[in-house]
């Protein structure tokens, strides 16, 4: 969460202030309705392969996605503000086991779900009646990418607005309206993560939005959070994301311990809505350029 004057904000899609939560003894059965994904029940096979990928079985859940267009599909989420679809799971899953049997060391794995170097990467802020970003939005997302450019990075940015198609697509989900953060997806097949939406802006600065969307495009980059072990930026309570991924992999050149400055914080605070000296480290690790 972000932590800003009195109140605690969420990059991911728990609300500000609405937690649900339920006792064995209040547990009710009833059938799973088509407008409820978050009632169906995560499988034996899903479990199988979130283990196989070492992340937290414990918090698996179904949840609505919503996309630019309108258009929306139940997705699996396994940290707050990180969706992905079965069949990519069940992909890595395999991909992992692959890795093992051939003698391949699986903690590197990362390495196989990052950008590929050298990519110019196609950033198209949506625009528009319905999922369109608004003038603050917009300005905010022209800062962020300005941002990732101004890195000595093997990757390049192109920023555009409209409804076009690109490598990154940045829209708003009016849907969430009592939440503020965003939602990213990691890359795959040397792609960043496609879709980044963004809810609840309109309570927040440019500079706060700012920092929701350099967060964002990190985890399509493949950063993780920095403090995935524990999410202890977000206080009150402490939960282990899982150890598999891209960015869970300790990034030489960084801290092993939480980077208290770091976007990539699960729930960040203060002024920290930039990219602190050891996130420019690891960014310049994963895309280094050739000398």
């Amino acid at each position: 969460m972000i932590k800003l004057e009195k109140y605690l904000l969420l990059i991911g899609v728990v609300g500000v202030m609405c937690f649900s939560c339920s006792s064995d003894e209040q547990a009710i059965e009833e059938p799973m309705a088509e407008d409820k994904p978050w009632m169906k029940p995560v499988s034996q096979k899903i479990i199988d392969a979130a283990k196989t990928l070492k992340l937290n079985a414990d918090h698996l859940r179904y949840d609505i996605f919503h996309y630019a267009d309108g258009t929306e599909e139940v997705r699996l989420y396994l940290e707050e503000d990180i969706t992905i679809k079965e069949e990519e799971l069940f992909r890595l899953a395999e991909q992992v086991k692959k890795s093992n049997q051939s003698g391949a060391d699986a903690r590197q794995y990362s390495t196989h779900n990052l950008v590929d170097q050298g990519k110019t990467i196609r950033v198209v802020g949506r625009t528009g009646w319905f999922s369109g970003l608004g003038g603050k939005e917009q300005q905010a997302l022209r800062r962020a990418v300005s941002n990732y450019n101004a890195l000595n990075l093997n990757l390049k940015f192109e920023l555009s607005f409209g409804n076009g198609n690109g490598d990154i697509i940045v829209y708003n989900n009016f849907w969430n309206f009592f939440s503020v953060g965003g939602q990213a997806e990691f890359p795959s097949n040397g792609n960043p993560g496609k879709n980044v939406q963004i809810f609840g802006t309109w309570r927040i600065s440019e500079n706060v939005t700012m920092g929701i969307l350099i967060h964002e495009i990190g985890h399509c980059l493949g950063l993780r959070h920095t403090d995935w072990f524990d999410r202890a930026s977000c206080g009150g309570y402490t939960l282990n994301e899982g150890e598999a991924g891209v960015g869970a992999n300790h990034i030489e050149g960084t801290p092993t311990e939480a980077d208290g400055n770091s976007v990539m914080l699960s729930c960040f605070s203060g002024n920290n809505f930039n990219f602190s000296e050891y996130d420019v480290v690891a960014l310049e690790t994963l895309y280094p350029v050739e000398e």
